[in-house]
């Protein structure tokens, strides 16, 4: 999760600070607070993705020392969840393609200002989104896990049956109707059998 929600931290992978300075600025003046790390190097890259924590990549699709493509691969070897954003500066169908085909969140011309900022809020919005949805599901497996224990600990029987037929059975309910294993057992046949 991000340090603060608050706050866009964007890694840009341009040949010019000028040019991530250019792009932050028109994203502060549409309302979002921003931390702007920049770097033109593949070794930079690797270093800022390991030492720092960022919501979004924007990234020239092809400078001299560092493909998209290569941005890509270590942003999946570092196992994070990071957008990658590409602003060159044309449009290019291929280019275009070929992009979204790898994995690429979004590409814009660098002068389309309003439609990149929409695009990295939209970025932005669905990364909440799932780190949000992880959490959840930890939650949820937690939630399982200890519903889990206290099932099989209780000393009351308990069982859950739907449809007519067992789902589940802790100890106690399989030791009191002398049953081995309840696995697709009709409830029915449990009450005329006892």
């Amino acid at each position: 999760m991000s340090p603060s929600q608050d706050i866009l931290h964007i890694l840009f992978v341009t040949r010019t600070p000028n040019d991530a300075e250019y792009i932050a600025g028109v994203i502060r003046n549409s309302g979002w607070a921003t931390r702007v790390t920049h770097v033109n190097t593949h070794a930079a890259f690797e270093e800022a993705l390991h030492s720092s924590y960022f919501d979004i990549i924007v990234a020239e699709p092809n400078l001299e020392n560092t493909k998209y493509t290569e941005l890509l691969n270590q942003v999946a070897r570092v196992n994070k969840d990071i957008p990658l954003v590409l602003i060159p500066k044309d449009y290019d169908t291929e280019l275009t393609e070929n992009a979204f085909l790898s994995g690429v969140a979004g590409i814009i011309p660098i002068d389309q200002t309003n439609s990149l900022c929409a695009l990295l809020k939209r970025e932005v919005k669905q990364l909440r989104l799932r780190q949000e949805l992880r959490l959840v599901k930890v939650e949820l497996r937690d939630t399982e896990k200890r519903c889990r224990v206290l099932l099989e600990n209780s000393e009351d029987a308990i069982a859950y049956i739907y449809e007519g037929m067992h789902l589940y059975a802790n100890h106690s309910y399989l030791e009191l109707f002398e049953l081995e294993d309840i696995d697709g057992l009709p409830a029915l046949d449990v009450i005329t059998t006892s």
